[in-house]
């Protein structure tokens, strides 16, 4: 496969600095989650990859609109929700859920995550009350050498400084990045 890039003048119309690189058919490709694996999503480079297991848990379809918040719930404990927009947040912000089951996840809101882990599991979310919410789901990092709570916390304990930072009112226990 080729790149070609080049410079284009609107006034002359004339090409310039014409440029053809080959590039190499393993740089081009995206890693694929087969329906086999052992996790739910994955975070790419730019994008939060789903399972279709992990479409179906969630209730969504393509052009759904997916949001990532993080449930403060007392000293040191923040865990990070995923549901379809509009169910924990007013508006309709989130990520468009595209043909290739991917989000495009980018920025501060990647960088957040990645304090949790790369590959999670959805489990099912229950507020402090024990009351499921439909439609809203813990992500559970997936680590062979460490059980998920122990990772919630062990995260939870480092990012807590920067969340109180974020946090407005003290009354929110749910904001977005």
């Amino acid at each position: 496969m080729l790149n070609i890039s080049f410079d284009f003048d609107e006034t002359t119309h004339k090409i310039s600095h014409l440029i053809v690189t080959e590039i190499d058919k393993k740089q081009e490709t995206k890693p694929i989650i087969t329906d086999n694996c052992n996790y739910d999503l994955k975070i790419l480079d730019s994008s939060i990859q789903f399972t279709s297991e992990a479409i179906k848990k969630l209730g969504i379809k393509i052009g759904d609109r997916i949001s990532i918040n993080y449930w403060y719930s007392g000293p040191n404990i923040v865990v990070p929700l995923i549901s379809k927009s509009g169910i924990l947040d007013e508006s309709d912000s989130g990520n468009m859920l595209k043909k290739s089951k991917t989000i495009s996840f980018r920025g501060e809101q990647r960088d957040w995550l990645l304090k949790y882990g790369t590959i999670f599991l959805l489990e099912q979310w229950m507020d402090k009350a024990g009351k499921v919410k439909d439609g809203v789901f813990k992500l559970i990092p997936v680590k062979e050498d460490d059980s998920s709570e122990d990772k919630i916390v062990e995260i939870a304990e480092a990012a807590v400084e920067d969340l109180d930072q974020k946090m407005e009112d003290d009354a929110d226990w749910l904001f977005e990045i």
